[in-house]
Parts: structure tokens; C-alpha cells; sequence
């Protein structure tokens, strides 16, 4: 089956790449695969399925097959961890976890991820599957940017779910939301923040002073992880569990480049 749908899909005739997607379509193949992923015995046969051929599928189709139901949703979160009941995940590669990410954060970029979120109510899910896998990808506590990256996609993908549904530029989250985050991806959303702005700083440094890097700082200041820790430090709660980590720092930073929500997120935590 694999072998025939992936000629078809790679196929420059467009009657045998239709072909390919209805069969694709009416026997459920994608969500076929997520729940095949969980059985160790068939876990490499689902996933070279899944990465061959409904990978080529186009953004809007692909949305459409995994995010029809719950189950396909909750089952995608549980593979960018490697945490499902079974034990197919003894032998669970980084390659594999990468391309669950990708499809995440191509469903994310559309926006279909977040309604999808919020239709099946698991939004919890997201929270603790993306805050896990950004955690577990990154070696160096730090949140490389590498759009391809396993903690890059996440992080993006998760303020993408929480992105507030009148004010764009802005996350919106819970205290028991920030609480679970700061315990979570406190630490490293709080060190790749300085790092940037360390090593923003020693770039303006090395160039001359002419050079606006005003733009640069900006960047920072309105990047995702920025926005996470402002809406989580935005809880008093939620200080002292960052304040070893150098978040306050990392959120003062923020707001002396004019962010507002980073003004807020102190002024609304000191209230």
C-alpha cells in the first residue's frame, strides 16, 4: 500500500495523484497512521506510510483528515512526546518526533491547529505535549532559532493555541495554565531570552554604532517565547517560580523595548 501510493502521489500525472488522494481520503489513511504509530510491532510501516505519502498531501487536506476528531489530535500530541499506553517508544527516534512536530506547526501556521484545539477541548493536551517536547528537544536549555528545530516548532505552535482571540499581538492563558508552564518551560523560555538579548548585545557591540539594531531587539521582544513568559509572569503566582530563572530579567529586557505587554505583565503581577 505504501509503495503504491507514494508512486502515485510523486506520479507528474494528475489523474493518479487524485486518484491517490481519494483513497487516502475515504479509507482514513492519516489517522490510520497516527494510531498504527502506537503498535511497536507496526510502528515503522505506519510511519514510512505516513512520512512518504500523506506528508505530500497539501496543508488544507491534511488538516481536514487529522484534525476530523479528537482522538487523531490527542494522538499526534502523545507522538511529538513519545508518550503513548504501549511501549512502541523504547526504540523512538528524534526523526520521528521531528516530523510529528513539522505537521503541528504546519497546522498551526494555518490556524487550523488552535480551532481544532479548542473544538475537541484539549487545550490541556496541548499545553503539556508541546511544554514536554520543547523541553526534551533542546540540549542546551536554550531554544535555538532554527524554524525546523523540535523546540522552535513547539514553541510556536503553542503560542499559536493560546494567541488571544481579539487582541492578536497577545497571549491569553489562565493562572493554573501559567503555573503548569512556569514549572514546565519556565527555565528555558526564561534563558533563551537572554541569551538573545546577550547576544544581541554583543553583536552591537562588535558593529559600529551607527547601525540601527533597533529592528533586531524588536524581534526579541515580540518573538514567542517573549510572549509565553510575559503572559505567565503576568501571575504573582507565578514570580517566584521564575525568578531563579532569570525571568523577571528577561521580562524587564522585554518591556524596556516599549513592549506593553511585557509593561503590563509587571505592573499586573506587582498589583
Amino acid at each position: 500500500l505504501s509503495s503504491s501510493l507514494d508512486e502515485c502521489m510523486a506520479s507528474s500525472d494528475n489523474v493518479s495523484r487524485t486518484h491517490a488522494e481519494r483513497l487516502i481520503h475515504n479509507f482514513h489513511i492519516p489517522q490510520l497512521c497516527l494510531r498504527f504509530c502506537g503498535s511497536k510491532q507496526v510502528f515503522q510501516a505506519a510511519f514510512d506510510l505516513y512520512e512518504n505519502v500523506v506528508l505530500q498531501l497539501p496543508t488544507d487536506v491534511l488538516a481536514d483528515l487529522l484534525l476530523a476528531d479528537k482522538s487523531s489530535l490527542v494522538a499526534l500530541f502523545d507522538l511529538v512526546t513519545g508518550q503513548n499506553d504501549t511501549s512502541a517508544y523504547n526504540d523512538y527516534d528524534g526523526h520521528s518526533k521531528q516530523t510529528f512536530a513539522l505537521t503541528l506547526g504546519n497546522l498551526a501556521k494555518v490556524g487550523a491547529l488552535s480551532i481544532a484545539v479548542e473544538r475537541f477541548g484539549v487545550r490541556n493536551n496541548a499545553i503539556a505535549a508541546l511544554s514536554a517536547a520543547m523541553q526534551g528537544g533542546s540540549e542546551e536549555n536554550i531554544i535555538d532559532e532554527n524554524e525546523d528545530s523540535l523546540p522552535r516548532i513547539c514553541v510556536e505552535s503553542l503560542a499559536a493555541i493560546l494567541r488571544h482571540k481579539n487582541k492578536r499581538d497577545e497571549l491569553e492563558i489562565t493562572a493554573l495554565e501559567a503555573r503548569i508552564m512556569a514549572t514546565a518551560i519556565g527555565k528555558i523560555l526564561s534563558s533563551t531570552v537572554l541569551n538573545r538579548f546577550f547576544t544581541q548585545a554583543s553583536l552591537e557591540t562588535t558593529f559600529h554604532t551607527s547601525v540601527d539594531h533597533s529592528s533586531d531587539r524588536s524581534a526579541i521582544s515580540q518573538s514567542p517565547e517573549a510572549r509565553l513568559l510575559c503572559s505567565i509572569v503576568a501571575f504573582s503566582e507565578t514570580l517566584g517560580m521564575l525568578q531563579s530563572a532569570g525571568g523577571l530579567e528577561a521580562v524587564g529586557l522585554i518591556a524596556h523595548e516599549g513592549e506593553l505587554v511585557a509593561i503590563r505583565a509587571i505592573q499586573k503581577a506587582y498589583e
